[in-house]
């Protein structure tokens, strides 16, 4: 099953309209007994721009708590795609920045494609990655390698992040749902149930650390995001994600 993240208008990103929409269907599909993987992809060039300008100037407009609250809710999003049973890929294809990077690294695998390009854009905000991504990309290539991604000024293209070991597989760009159903299918040949028994030891081995390391750097960015200058910097996000959306609509 291919799940879209179609907002264009937001460049895909993290809003009010989708906060609670995306982690109901994911649950459905991940719930769905007929469904043996679900493929992540944004619509257009953006897998995901992470929070979208509009969303983040409305927390923080929030007293420090109830931006707490809001993250807490964002944070779903990668908590499910953990939780879930089945394999879920991300197929990056396109632009993937802020909290998009968490979302992407918190799948069991990653595509890439020759237009993928990730930006640490938390670093040039002066916040941290909420979603988990530090440990998250820890697991993957280290925690030095993790911490000099995330506190890069330079955006990564696709050639350093496979040196990196981040993406899993390079496939073509503007992939059908069908062809990249029949590629993830063609790369894991594994029993489902297998899958599910290794995916849940794997969660149960480290899942307290990092719902403590989640609920930490939560309480963490609603501090950070009080800042006035986090949201000065937040007027040239906004006028970057227009651009971005506009590309993306046309």
């Amino acid at each position: 099953m291919v799940l879209t993240i179609d907002y264009p208008e937001f460049a895909n990103g993290v809003c009010e309209e989708n906060l609670s929409v995306f982690p109901e269907k994911f649950e459905e599909a991940s719930s769905n007994e007929n469904v043996d993987h679900i493929i992540l992809r944004g619509s257009g060039a953006v897998f995901c721009l992470g929070g979208a300008a509009s969303f983040l100037e409305e927390l923080c407009s929030l007293d420090q708590k109830r931006r707490y609250e809001s993250l807490r809710i964002s944070q779903s999003w990668v908590r499910r795609i953990l939780k879930s049973s089945k394999l879920v890929v991300a197929y990056a294809d396109g632009l993937v920045a802020g909290f998009g990077v968490d979302l992407a690294l918190s799948c069991d695998m990653i595509l890439k494609s020759p237009r993928t390009v990730f930006s640490p854009s938390y670093n040039k905000l002066g916040l941290l990655p909420d979603g988990g991504g530090l440990l998250l990309l820890a697991h993957r290539i280290g925690p030095f390698a993790a911490l000099e991604f995330f506190s890069s000024a330079n955006e990564k293209c696709s050639e350093e992040l496979g040196l990196a070991r981040i993406c899993n597989l390079e496939v073509s760009s503007d992939l059908s749902n069908e062809k990249l159903a029949r590629k993830v299918r063609s790369e894991v040949r594994l029993s489902s149930m297998a899958f599910k028994y290794m995916k849940e030891e794997l969660y149960k081995s480290w899942s307290v650390g990092f719902e403590e390391h989640l609920e930490t750097i939560a309480m963490q960015q609603a501090e950070l995001m009080g800042d006035p200058k986090f949201q000065f910097k937040l007027k040239q996000v906004g006028a970057f994600q227009r651009r971005m959306a506009k590309a993306s609509i046309g």
